[in-house]
């Protein structure tokens, strides 16, 4: 998880989804403030997320996420979100994900189980299984494994 360190940089999502995240770039973008580094990403909404795994950014072991947070970079061994988690277009995961609500527009090798929704948006490819009462699959997702689709008993 990032940290909390004094400064006013802010983190803004390119466009404005119901989310505040863009589903066009599945980028975070930076405003431009030289005074310091703030680990806040900001939706439109003005709620502040937790955590941005960049492009750059490699984690292995155990990740637990709030709030919304977004995954661009690899990650591998098991990740836990209480909130919206969004694996970008480039990122590469190799975990079984618990969540509440996520969304995949990159590469996730491992079982992912949400208690309440799982979006895989075009280009997103899903080696594992998945446990979902909501489902999205759309157009050009590659998905190899088993779905369940009742009410998940894991707790987030």
């Amino acid at each position: 998880m990032l940290g909390r360190p004094s400064g006013s940089n802010t983190w803004e999502s390119g466009q404005g989804s119901s989310s505040g995240l863009s589903t066009t770039s599945n980028v975070l973008t930076p405003t431009s403030n030289p005074g310091g580094l703030n680990t806040s990403i900001r939706q439109s909404g003005g709620s502040s997320a937790v955590a941005l795994i960049g492009r750059d950014c490699r984690i292995s072991g155990r990740v637990e996420l709030g709030g919304v947070a977004q995954i661009d970079g690899s990650v591998s061994g098991e990740i836990v979100s209480t909130g919206e988690l969004v694996i970008g277009e480039g990122a590469t995961v190799e975990a079984k994900i618990t969540g509440v609500k996520v969304r995949v527009f990159g590469s996730v090798s491992g079982d992912l189980v949400c208690s309440e929704r799982l979006e895989l948006h075009t280009g997103a490819k899903v080696l594992g299984n998945i446990s979902s009462p909501s489902l999205i699959i759309q157009d050009g997702v590659v998905f190899e494994g088993q779905c369940f689709m009742q009410k998940s008993s894991a707790k987030v």
